[in-house]
């Protein structure tokens, strides 16, 4: 009668071995939803913002003629594509995906830059890429101090560097443009050149 007691110990005793153990507690809760929406949404500001900011860049690549205006759109190019790609990943860590498209008012900026004359669009394009690192950098800013998602908020501190770095470089070429486009001196009377 002992080997009854016994064989029921260890069937007891394997049964709570092979119980699965409780996977530990995600080290952050998710999100609510709501800040699951305010993730998308910033995602997809941040995404069309980086879409027309290298757009932007493809379009000064091809028309302007100012060293220092290409050079910055050279490197504005290669830095949006690293972070759109970026954003596509953090988009994806949150189930959505990066926008394909610019927002209406960005689609209508890009007409503007195509259709400028070539005297003016070095100018447009200067104070186009001051005012969208500008919007850009506040965004990001924004989401990296009150975002809920520590991910997102990693990825918005970082980019918020990135657009700050760009916003210096572009408000350098509108304080300082460069010899091609200054205006010219005038002489005062009875000076003579």
């Amino acid at each position: 009668m002992k080997s009854i007691p016994l064989a029921v110990a260890a069937v007891i005793l394997l049964s709570a071995c092979a119980r699965r153990v409780p996977e530990p507690a995600m080290a952050t809760a998710p999100d609510p939803p709501a800040a699951d929406a305010a993730a998308r949404a910033y995602l997809q500001a941040a995404g069309s913002a980086d879409l027309f900011e290298s757009q932007a860049a493809q379009i000064a690549l091809q028309r302007s003629r100012d060293p220092g205006v290409r050079s910055l759109a050279q490197m504005l190019a290669s830095d949006h594509s690293q972070l759109a790609s970026q954003a596509a990943s953090a988009a994806q860590s949150v189930g959505t995906a990066s926008p394909s498209w610019v927002l209406p008012e960005q689609a209508t900026l890009l007409a503007q830059l195509q259709v400028a004359s070539p005297r003016e669009f070095d100018d447009v394009y200067r104070n186009m890429v001051v005012m969208a690192h500008l919007q850009a950098f506040n965004l990001h800013q924004g989401f990296a101090a009150s975002g809920a998602n520590q991910l997102l908020q990693s990825y918005a501190l970082a980019a918020a560097g990135s657009e700050q770095a760009h916003l210096i470089q572009a408000q350098s070429l509108v304080i300082s443009p460069s010899p091609a486009v200054r205006a010219p001196s005038f002489q005062g009377p009875g000076e003579r050149g």
